[in-house]
């Protein structure tokens, strides 16, 4: 099994200090079983690394290089064991900072997270979604037609 994931959103900029260039990032912890944990004293599932590498501990510099904290779009796949998942989900944390310093601010982050899931052995996998949460999904609808002309 295959899960994609592409998640992206919109940051204001600090003018003032070009080194730390977004006022926000996201930091994305994947869960890919809620039954998983490795000490009792967890109230969390264990996580796994998706989106580049964020060991525990890891400096700031280390976080920017590797686990791309501060960028505002990312994209990755991972192949798994579909018997590895139950109730996978991911963990998102907003951080903000004002002029390189920690920042609290009033206003939300929007942004937009998706995912594709890839079952090659799943004849009906497509289907299987759709009932399990029919009351959750929304079909895409596309807001722009783009006319296509066939040429003779």
């Amino acid at each position: 099994m295959t899960v994609k994931a592409t998640i992206c959103y919109k940051s204001q900029t600090d003018p003032h200090h070009p080194s730390n260039y977004t006022r926000a990032g996201l930091e994305l912890k994947f869960r890919p079983h809620d039954g998983k944990f490795t000490r009792s004293d967890q109230m969390h599932a264990d996580t796994k690394s998706f989106f580049g590498s964020s060991p525990t501990g890891a400096t700031e510099d280390e976080l920017r290089r590797d686990a791309w904290k501060w960028e505002n779009c990312l994209h990755a796949s991972k192949t798994m064991r579909a018997s590895s998942l139950q109730n996978p989900c991911f963990d998102i944390h907003y951080n903000a900072r004002l002029e390189g310093r920690d920042f609290r601010p009033a206003e939300k982050l929007p942004y937009a997270l998706v995912i594709t899931v890839c079952a090659k052995n799943a004849k009906d996998f497509y289907d299987q979604i759709v009932r399990k949460y029919a009351t959750q999904l929304e079909p895409l609808k596309p807001i722009l037609e783009i006319p296509i002309q066939a040429r003779p």
